[in-house]
């Protein structure tokens, strides 16, 4: 391979690298400004560390960085951001059982026994039982402090 070959071929390699570069700063651009506002969720590493979004992250590296480091380092970014985004997603699952389990506290039970007995039983049954009675009677007292 002759030096004018060698020139060529590094000018083409400038110049290609120069074009995916801008193609991907314009879809990320494109991304963020159309399709990103719709998905309704944010970028679970800019939640997480309140920094920078995935995107904006990635784009300043396709502008700053030559193609392969960027490439490398945005696919850590990735990774990073999903690994965030599972964590959050299980803690948040257990999140959200534990405030199932303290609805159905003291306060909790006692009102859906009051809807279900007051609403569904007839009213023999209500007042033929005793306990059933005196739990209404509890209910309905504790209903009227809590108006008061």
């Amino acid at each position: 391979m002759n030096q004018r070959t060698k020139v060529c071929m590094s000018y083409f390699s400038r110049n290609y690298q120069y074009l995916v570069q801008n193609f991907i700063v314009f879809a990320i651009s494109i991304y963020q400004r159309y399709l990103s506002p719709k998905k309704g969720f944010s970028c679970a590493y800019r939640l997480h560390h309140h920094s920078e979004s995935c995107s904006n992250y990635v784009k300043q590296l396709f502008v700053e960085q030559d193609l392969k480091t960027a490439i490398f380092l945005s696919e850590q970014r990735f990774q990073e951001c999903s690994q965030i985004a599972k964590t959050s997603a299980a803690q948040q699952q257990v999140s959200q059982a534990t405030s199932r389990s303290s609805l159905i506290g003291r306060r909790g039970a006692l009102r859906f026994f009051s809807l279900f007995t007051l609403g569904i039983f007839p009213s023999q049954l209500r007042s033929g039982c005793p306990g059933v009675q005196a739990c209404c009677s509890a209910i309905i007292e504790d209903k009227n402090d809590n108006e008061d």
